[in-house]
């Protein structure tokens, strides 16, 4: 099979699989939210919710191998999907891949469910923001001299770190959370940009 087929193929995939997709990361949003955020959560329910957040993500590996192998240029797709690489070997990053099912073709695919460009960049920030704090109060929480310690602080650091005002009443004091801090100012410098 040449690679004029295997695109075809890919581009047929993501046609029925791009709506899936979105319905699935937005209850891995959801579920992964409740997780980090809900601290007095049943220890059954939340096992729960960790089995349906690990079944989505083994969802989100295999799109990613069906994508890769029906793709007409396999280098090339490696080289334009960095985050969904990253956050299949990296699992801090894995929060990352919801962003990008909600800007590819999901969203953004097809004249007929295109998004203009500044409703794209609205709803990449406001996803942004909210993983980015998601991300940060699960690593800070319980960190000894942590000063993100709720959700409401945790948003507030988050549009500071994404708009790069960067008040400094809240930073983080994890490795992970630093981590976290840097994704955000640098994406949120090229999202502003």
């Amino acid at each position: 099979m040449d690679a004029d087929d295997r695109q075809k193929k890919h581009d047929a995939y993501a046609r029925r699989a791009d709506p899936a997709t979105l319905v699935l990361a937005f209850v891995f949003l959801v579920v992964w939210s409740l997780r980090a955020i809900w601290t007095g959560m049943d220890p059954g329910l939340s096992r729960a919710l960790f089995v349906v957040q690990g079944w989505i993500w083994l969802a989100f590996i295999a799109d990613i191998v069906i994508r890769l192998v029906w793709s007409g240029n396999r280098w090339r797709w490696l080289w334009t999907h960095p985050i969904d690489l990253i956050a299949v070997f990296l699992p801090p990053a894995r929060p990352l891949k919801i962003l990008t099912v909600f800007t590819q073709g999901a969203l953004l695919g097809g004249a007929r469910r295109a998004l203009k460009t500044s409703q794209a960049v609205l709803v990449s920030a406001v996803l942004l923001m909210w993983i980015g704090a998601v991300s940060a109060l699960s690593f800070e929480r319980g960190a000894e001299g942590a000063n993100i310690v709720t959700f409401p602080d945790a948003l507030w650091w988050s549009l500071v770190s994404v708009t790069t005002v960067g008040y400094g009443d809240f930073y983080p004091v994890t490795t992970e959370g630093r981590i976290v801090a840097m994704i955000l100012m640098l994406v949120g410098i090229s999202l502003i940009g």
